[in-house]
């Protein structure tokens, strides 16, 4: 509504730039809109209002348009010096305490009015998965799949007290593994993207031109569309869905362990109790149901709480916009620490 009657005062010939609507619209319509698209889940007409905030979010993000676009044409440099910051940070926390880190970089958003990024207790180190270890042909099997780790599983270790200090990627090939599947890795792993990030900043050309590199990629690891890929975080896997022309099968991990590996392994659940957050990409493509019966396979209670769709994260407002984050999850009263199920389930190859 805020944007409409901007357009129309705009329209009556009003001079609206850097009004007080302006500027409430800015924070509310454009910086604290996840743009995740379950907006039009709830619409009656299936509107999605995250597709206009990001074509207006291209006009604003315009002077950082050089960087994108290098970023993009070097993402392999781009991915390093993001582990290196990453590591940098988990090195200044051990020597200088998490609260003291914390506040120094709090400190500096509000010099730089809240430009740079918060520091959390929480933000994880860089991630000690090498790209190197995706193997092609790990084993003989002829049951294969392209592995393709996202680019926060590339570079995004664990949060510091998090139960299994093992990286997404180490637990992905550990089941893979344990399933008798041989693992296939596209060309230039490090330097693929789906495009989201790029996407979500309006920048739609830039995005598109990583999607296109990552779907010739995949194309040629996946031998013409032969053997699945499995992307390990469900955003990646729905924008490459609807984004690749080629008859290429893609899913995230909830889809490919139903489809492919539970008939391939023996569970043994944890005896405890767990909260199972349903990502609104994986909600966008009906997974739901399919991840609450995986995470009751793996522990012997599974709660869903009620009242939370979306966590606020939308790639990085946690760091930018941190109180979109709070705001998303406050109507849970847990406080919860996250796990991996498949770290704390016994998994092994079917006998």
């Amino acid at each position: 509504m805020l944007f409409r009657e901007l357009q129309r005062r705009k329209a009556a010939g009003e001079d609206v730039e850097a009004s007080e609507l302006e500027q409430v619209f800015e924070y509310q319509g454009i910086d604290t809109c996840a743009a995740t698209g379950l907006c039009a889940d709830r619409c009656p007409v299936g509107i999605n209002t995250g597709e206009l905030v990001k074509k207006l979010r291209g006009p604003k993000y315009k002077k950082f348009r050089p960087i994108a676009k290098w970023t993009a044409d070097h993402f392999s440099a781009t991915t390093t010096i993001a582990r290196f910051g990453l590591k940098s940070g988990t090195v200044a926390s051990n020597i200088l305490g998490r609260d003291r880190v914390a506040k120094l970089a709090n400190g500096m958003r509000k010099v730089t009015k809240q430009a740079t990024p918060a520091w959390l207790p929480e933000t994880p180190g860089g991630a000690k998965f090498d790209v190197s270890e995706v193997q092609n042909g790990a084993n003989t099997s002829d049951k294969k799949v392209v592995y393709l780790p996202s680019c926060a599983s590339r570079n995004m270790n664990t949060q510091p007290n998090a139960f299994d200090q093992r990286s997404l990627g180490e637990v992905t090939m550990s089941l893979i593994e344990k399933a008798g599947y041989s693992l296939i890795a596209p060309k230039s792993l490090s330097d693929q993207c789906c495009g989201m990030p790029y996407d979500s900043k309006g920048m739609t050309d830039i995005a598109t031109q990583k999607s296109e590199q990552l779907e010739q990629a995949l194309w040629e690891a996946s031998e013409q569309g032969k053997y699945p890929v499995l992307m390990d975080t469900s955003p990646c896997a729905k924008r490459s869905i609807e984004q690749f022309t080629k008859p290429i099968t893609i899913v995230e991990p909830v889809k490919f362990v139903s489809n492919y590996l539970i008939d391939e392994l023996e569970l043994t659940p944890v005896e405890e109790t767990v909260m199972l957050h349903v990502t609104c990409s994986s909600r966008r493509m009906g997974l739901e149901s399919t991840m609450l019966q995986l995470a009751k396979a793996c522990a012997t209670k599974v709660v869903l709480p009620e009242h939370i769709q979306c966590c606020g994260w939308a790639g990085d407002k946690g760091f930018t916009t941190p109180e979109l984050n709070e705001a998303a999850v406050a109507p849970s009263r847990i406080r919860f620490q996250p796990i991996a199920l498949a770290a704390s389930v016994t998994v092994s190859p079917v006998k």
